[in-house]
């Protein structure tokens, strides 16, 4: 598969400078999810805000299933190459007890785009996700 093999290409590329590596995975898709009633990319749409707000989250199975793919891929290696760690972002978006994956606070959406988190998004990942990121660079430093 051509994004497995691209991804162990630039990991083994900046591996190669020395460098340590964080992959962070692809967040939830806001658009083509069937609890929106929407079939066609968000990126048709011209205020994402709007359509987050039309929903109080994605369904879980829907965007679980989507990233299956390129989650196995990420988690694979980063566990195979030394100096590199991995973040799912669905783990910090997603909640597999309520099946949703959350794309508003109170009213206010958290994504900018179709597939890009705004500032709030941001701040949500940061608190909910700081301890995995620490985890993570902690992991591929040795600190």
């Amino acid at each position: 598969h051509v994004f497995e093999q691209k991804l162990r290409q630039t990991v083994d590329t900046i591996r190669a400078q020395g460098a340590q590596v964080l992959i962070l995975s692809q967040v939830p898709l806001l658009g083509m999810d069937p609890k929106l009633g929407s079939n066609r990319p968000t990126y048709f749409y011209e205020d994402a805000a709007a359509l987050a707000a039309r929903c109080k989250g994605l369904d879980y199975a829907y965007n679980m299933d989507r990233l299956q793919y390129t989650n196995s891929v990420i988690r694979s290696v980063a566990a195979e190459t030394e100096g590199v760690s991995a973040l799912l972002l669905s783990e910090i978006f997603c909640d597999e007890n309520s099946q949703t994956c959350q794309t508003r606070v109170g009213e206010e959406s958290i994504y900018a785009d179709a597939d890009h988190v705004n500032n709030l998004g941001a701040q949500l990942l940061w608190e909910r996700g700081e301890s995995q990121f620490r985890a993570a660079l902690q992991n591929i430093t040795g600190d």
